[in-house]
């Protein structure tokens, strides 16, 4: 349990309980679907219950369809989001999310107290693939809690849904959807205004998407007005212009994400300064683009780790409502987004200042629920300016990159350089390094005027599988700071400022999600009793014997219950039953207990000798 207060003081506190299985297992129901019973049916079913509780067992009426049945109409899309519906995309390039969506016809007697089973049987390219359900009162998508079941890309998924909230009249819509995460609108070369390019501008044909990196901006953000401290008048215009930029180039160079590697602000305790910064990252969510920040040293008071300042201006809240945030550790302390452009899944991962065992088993366990996404770490510090490690640095590296498979880049600035380093990793133990992880500071706020601008490009060439890599002042128009003069110590900018990286290197591999649906049934649980068999004990049959059944066709099922709350629900099987010249065999009281079961009717018996 973790509670915050508006000041962003937190406390947490853990308890351990477990909670034991109660649903029973249900076999051998019979008679089998699709059977034919000459006079008064009885139904039976074996059952079996984990903690050998005693059971009762109901039977009821019940429905099933099946695809292809006219109750049941299908349609399709690509979504931008998961869990929505909302067709952002007509063809399938890799982005977006495909769904399919099953209009289901839960017949007249139905009614928001009965439940239904969807059991879905396709393929699918992704074990992130999920089924919802409409709620008619929220207007949006409930994730089901379906078992799923996978042989390769066969894939079957198996939830039961309570109609309460789903039901629209009699109408039911599931959804099946590949994939999770977010996807921001795509633009594809020719897009936004050309006056903006730069004749060095990497060409748009040359890439399919941007992302951008900047840290450090701590100078540009304590600049307001009485600030004693601040080193040049002007420097918040360096923010302002970055983000401008940003916006202004977005459909230009389809940038799709940027990263802030922490120091935000340069005071923690001046409050113009978070303002200043608020203000900033204000531009980007009101404009819906994809972004990620965390603490530096500067953000929480150095040594005194003070988070509250954080917390108020840039916490979960700030946060968690964007499609694209993953989770939160300790209100935005750490935190994780999806991103997925061009058939290339994403983690983008963030932990602020002050790494410790908690936060290293955080973003373990979090990068272990998403094996199958390209890892981007995050941190304030990490890279020395050398391209050596410090001591928090190298358990970062020891425990989280080193231990993960799917890390491939890590970002940080904190030290006044720009500097890349690539190590390998043998993951599956042969012996052999088969995975690279590029490690990249970049922070300028040693030149003048904290940084005169500069951010990182990064263009994601799909065709040519690699990323150009280019360094890039808005403020300045200018493409390299060590190329330029009277901009500050350039000298000490070590690395290189235009690079590439493969595809190969990072092991990406872009992957187009796929969907196809080879089956649907649905279960329709009825309410309607059939009759009820009481205390029955675990390992052993119930029977019913259904004195009144009514001629013809029936839909049933059997709902086995415990006191402590286990409910398991068969199949629905159908039942005929024909009693046209049917003689029926009188079995009197008294007569041998395995023919009988409570809850059988001997009314008709009164009278007879």
């Amino acid at each position: 349990l973790t509670a915050t207060d508006e000041a962003g003081n937190t406390s947490e506190k853990a308890v351990t309980f477990e909670i034991p299985e109660e649903n029973a297992s249900a076999e051998n129901t019979s008679p089998e679907d699709g059977s034919t019973v000459h006079g008064n049916p009885t139904l039976s079913v074996n059952v079996t219950d984990p903690t050998n509780d005693q059971m009762t067992v109901t039977f009821k009426k019940g429905e099933k369809y099946e695809l292809g049945d006219s109750r049941i109409a299908q349609s399709s899309g690509i979504s931008s989001t998961m869990g929505s519906a909302d067709q952002s995309f007509a063809e399938n390039t890799g982005n977006g999310f495909p769904y399919q969506i099953f209009d289901i016809q839960a017949g007249e007697n139905t009614g928001a107290e009965d439940e239904i089973r969807v059991q879905w049987e396709g393929s699918s390219n992704n074990v992130k693939t999920f089924m919802y359900v409409y709620n008619t009162v929220s207007g949006g998508w409930d994730k089901v809690d379906a078992q799923q079941t996978t042989d390769g890309e066969n894939m079957t998924l198996t939830g039961d849904i309570a109609l309460q909230d789903h039901l629209a009249g009699t109408a039911v819509r599931v959804m099946i959807q590949n994939g999770e995460g977010y996807t921001p609108a795509q633009y594809a070369p020719g897009a936004g205004d050309a006056s903006l390019a730069n004749e060095k501008d990497t060409p748009r044909d040359n890439y399919d998407f941007t992302f951008v990196v900047e840290s450090d901006t701590q100078y540009y953000n304590e600049d307001f007005e009485g600030n004693p401290d601040k080193d040049v008048d002007g420097q918040y215009q360096y923010q302002l212009d970055i983000h401008n930029w940003i916006l202004a180039n977005r459909e230009r160079m389809n940038i799709q994400y940027l990263f802030h590697d922490g120091d935000l602000i340069d005071d923690e305790p001046l409050i113009p300064e978070w303002e200043n910064a608020d203000r900033a990252y204000a531009m980007l969510d009101q404009a819906g683009l994809p972004y990620g920040v965390l603490a530096g040293n500067h953000d929480v008071g150095h040594l005194s780790g003070d988070y509250t300042n954080y917390y108020k201006y840039f916490g979960e809240s700030r946060y968690n409502q964007n499609p694209w945030y993953g989770g939160s550790y300790k209100n935005n302390r750490g935190h994780y987004d999806l991103i997925t452009v061009d058939g290339i899944d994403f983690i983008m991962l963030y932990m602020g200042w002050g790494v410790g065992d908690e936060e290293i088993d955080w973003m373990n366990q979090v990068l272990a629920r998403y094996p199958e996404r390209k890892a981007i770490l995050n941190f304030h510090e990490y890279l020395l300016a050398s391209g050596g490690l410090g001591e928090e640095p190298q358990r970062v590296y020891d425990e989280v990159v080193a231990k993960n498979p799917n890390v491939c880049m890590v970002l940080s600035g904190h030290y006044h350089n720009a500097q890349t380093r690539v190590d390998s990793f043998d993951d599956d133990g042969d012996g052999i390094a088969e995975r690279n992880v590029y490690q990249m500071l970049f922070d300028y706020q040693g030149l003048a005027g904290g940084g005169m601008g500069y951010i990182r490009l990064m263009h994601f060439d799909t065709e040519g599988q690699k990323i150009i890599v280019r360094t890039y002042s808005p403020t300045l128009n200018d493409y390299d700071a060590k190329d330029q003069t009277g901009i500050g110590d350039v000298a000490g900018i070590n690395g290189e400022e235009e690079f590439e990286i493969s595809f190969a290197d990072l092991g990406i591999t872009p992957q187009v999600k796929s969907l196809e649906t080879s089956g649907l049934s649905v279960d329709v649980y009825g309410d309607e009793i059939i009759g009820t068999v009481e205390n029955v004990e675990s390992g052993t049959e119930a029977r019913y014997i259904w004195n009144d059944a009514p001629e013809g066709t029936t839909g049933w099922y059997a709902e086995i219950t415990d006191e402590n709350g286990g409910i398991t629900r068969t199949d629905v099987n159908y039942l005929t039953v024909e009693k046209t010249g049917y003689e029926p065999v009188i079995t009197l009281p008294g007569a041998s207990s395995d023919t009988v079961s409570e809850g059988s009717s001997f009314d008709a018996l009164a009278g007879v000798s």
